[in-house]
């Protein structure tokens, strides 16, 4: 090797590569957390949608509550939303002795949530 002319060596090279896939996994964790954070919240907004829609048609139609695919062929919904993550929406709560019907969908991923009234 030439005087005055050094490269690094193997066990430095081996540190700056182990240094960047440390940081680089800190940084996919990161992403990861940020994307589930973020389907969550489409998928509460995605449920209150359907919610508002069902309780629309039921205060319509004075009957009872309808499939998501009914809100759809109706118009009550413009489209079907679906949950980011892949889950799948089914009604969970709809007593019929209450006098406002008030019926609740739940996720297959995110469960119920915090969905929180809009008045």
């Amino acid at each position: 090797m030439p005087v005055g002319k050094r490269g690094f060596t193997l066990v430095e090279a081996m540190i700056v590569v182990m240094v960047i896939a440390i940081l680089a996994a800190i940084g996919m964790a990161s992403h990861m957390r940020a994307r589930e954070a973020s389907q969550e919240v489409v998928c509460a907004g995605n449920r209150r949608s359907i919610e508002h829609a069902e309780r629309q048609f039921m205060f319509d139609t004075s009957g009872p509550s309808a499939t998501i695919q009914q809100l759809e062929d109706s118009g009550y919904l413009k489209r079907i939303e679906w949950c980011p993550a892949g889950g799948d929406y089914a009604w969970v709560e709809c007593p019929e002795d209450s006098p406002l019907f008030h019926c609740t969908i739940a996720c297959s991923i995110h469960g119920t949530g915090d969905v929180e009234e809009d008045e």
